[in-house]
């Protein structure tokens, strides 16, 4: 005779098949319900995320536990020997955001955390392939570890960041008639290898930031993200500056620009002339003795 408990985790599971192309998520059980025989309750406890803030309005201090101050999203993954058992996905408008918790039957597992703040879950295929929507990076903590589960406990855990941060700095003003900045950059990555903790595709990546009415006018600031292949790298960055009919205004090119995980690398300098200038920047070196920033001016 089926036991009550095992027949509802059956039917679940039927459920979750029929309503998802993904695998069924073992992981989501409420509080209240029952957990079937050979379950237990794995819980992960953040003690700390690895960063120094990369906002000067960031709302969070070096060594946070608080989520909320750091991503919007957090998405985790259970997997054993034959593939993924169990996925819980959060996103910063649930209540219990940041308190992770999973159900799994008892055993050996890789566990696999994410912090981020993307447009949409991260898809943890497998540990060593992680990838973001629509290939866009943001600042992103990491957690990879093995785990028993041979009874309900939790687990302390360590975010490590697994991103370095490019920002631009003008020291000119933003013209008028600039309608957006578009960055294509290669040498990074934005597909992740949470085992080894980097990038683990050569990426050719993109962002476009809009120009507001607010932003003109006045010197500006824009920043990109990317996952490293090792703990340092290099980058090769094209900026260009077009108006609001796309049209090319200016462009600059930034070669083997360095970049470090838990590191900002900040360029600064004047970037839009007359806006006829095209090609390489002229780059010199400016040290900061605080090693989690490198700024340059060109």
């Amino acid at each position: 005779m089926i036991r009550k408990e095992k027949l509802f985790a059956v039917l679940w599971a039927v459920l979750l098949a029929l309503t998802s192309c993904e695998k069924p998520n073992f992981g989501l059980f409420e509080e209240e319900e029952v957990v079937p025989d050979g379950y237990v309750r794995l819980k992960f406890n953040i003690t700390h995320f690895e960063q120094i803030p990369f906002s000067s309005s960031a709302s969070y201090s070096r060594g946070t536990t608080d989520a909320s101050g750091v991503c919007t999203r957090i998405n985790l993954a259970i997997f054993n020997e034959e593939g993924k058992v169990a996925a819980i996905n959060q996103s910063i408008d649930e209540e219990k955001f940041g308190e992770i918790s999973v159900f799994v039957p008892e055993g050996d597992y890789t566990a696999v955390i994410l912090a981020h703040s993307c447009n949409g879950n991260a898809t943890i295929s497998k540990p060593e392939e992680i990838k973001f929507p629509n290939n866009k990076v943001t600042d992103t903590f990491f957690y990879c570890g093995e785990v028993t589960a041979d009874g309900d406990g939790s687990i302390d855990i360590q975010m490590r960041r697994a991103v370095a941060k490019f920002v631009l700095e003008t020291e000119d003003k933003l013209p008028q008639n600039v309608a957006e900045v578009t960055f294509k950059y290669t040498g990074g990555s934005s597909t992740f290898d949470a085992v080894k903790g980097y990038g683990c595709v050569n990426s050719r990546q993109t962002e476009v930031r809009t120009v507001t009415e607010e932003m003109r006018g006045k010197p500006a600031s824009f920043e990109i993200y990317t996952l490293p292949h090792n703990d340092t790298g290099e980058l090769k960055i094209t900026v260009t500056v077009a108006d609001e009919n796309g049209n090319t205004l200016a462009e600059r090119n930034f070669e083997n620009v360095p970049v470090k995980v838990n590191q900002i690398t900040r360029y600064k300098g004047d970037f839009f002339g007359s806006l006829t200038q095209f090609g390489n920047a002229s780059i010199k070196l400016k040290f900061d003795a605080d090693w989690t920033h490198e700024n340059y001016t060109y």
